[in-house]
């Protein structure tokens, strides 16, 4: 299994992947694997049902979304949902929280991760990662844009003479958007 990681992230990073990444990441892991099998049956089952929703969908007039949804989810929800699966929850730019600013922050206006904290402790939490695309706000794209070492190859860049007509996708937006690096070039990502 170390090694399969080891081989997707070489053809991911390349050699700006190290040893010392790879152990600090299976560490991690092996962590985060612990403390997640402490406090869950083993496999999912016909007896589980998984709500999904976005952190944003509760309102209330004197509370943010995720503590209203604790509250209605803690005397509504808890007896018939064992998961809840949160759509992304962090600050996002567009694509209704799929362009994801910054993974370590909740959105200010949904919450904070206390609020994160306390579902999980009624309930087997999911969330979106969302590793496939970002927001051209985060700190990430902005390192990308200035050529910083390390980022040239975290955004893919494509030809806009490709013929792309195979691609598709519910937006009426062009599939690339043109952006200048630092050195006054122009990608198409």
């Amino acid at each position: 299994m170390k090694q399969k990681i080891t081989d997707y992230l070489d053809e991911i990073y390349g050699g700006t992947f190290t040893a010392t990444h790879l152990q600090k990441l299976v560490t991690r892991l092996e962590s985060a694997k612990r403390l997640i099998t402490q406090r869950r049956k083993k496999h999912w089952d016909e007896s589980d049902v998984v709500l999904i929703t976005y952190a944003d969908q509760f309102h209330s007039n004197d509370l943010k979304p995720l503590p209203t949804f604790n509250q209605f989810y803690h005397q509504w929800l808890q007896s018939i949902f064992s998961h809840v699966h949160l759509l992304p929850f962090y600050p996002w730019s567009s694509d209704d929280g799929f362009s994801v600013i910054d993974y370590h922050q909740v959105a200010s206006e949904a919450g904070e991760w206390q609020d994160i904290q306390q579902l999980g402790e009624c309930s087997h939490l999911m969330f979106d990662f969302v590793c496939n695309h970002m927001s051209a706000k985060s700190e990430w794209f902005k390192n990308y844009l200035q050529q910083h070492p390390g980022f040239e190859d975290f955004f893919i860049a494509v030809d806009p003479q490709t013929d792309l007509s195979a691609v598709t996708r519910p937006r009426a937006l062009p599939l690339l958007t043109p952006f200048q690096m630092r050195d006054h070039s122009t990608r198409h990502l």
